[in-house]
């Protein structure tokens, strides 16, 4: 599961603090359950102001 693009700009995140973090990634069924979790509760996220900007609408 992927989490969707939410970074605010390309520029925003220097590529060598990225390799930095990437080298931190824990490992192991506890990141992926941490992982699918975080994307889970993105989503919810999304869905629910999605819902809040439609309802406005009407």
């Amino acid at each position: 599961m992927q989490a969707k693009n939410n970074k605010p700009s390309d520029d925003f995140y220097d590529s060598a603090d990225m390799q930095e973090l990437a080298g931190e990634t824990p490992i192991g069924w506890s990141a992926t359950c941490l992982d699918q979790t975080i994307c889970y509760y993105l989503d919810c996220d999304q869905e629910h102001f999605e819902d809040l900007d439609n309802s406005n609408h009407n």
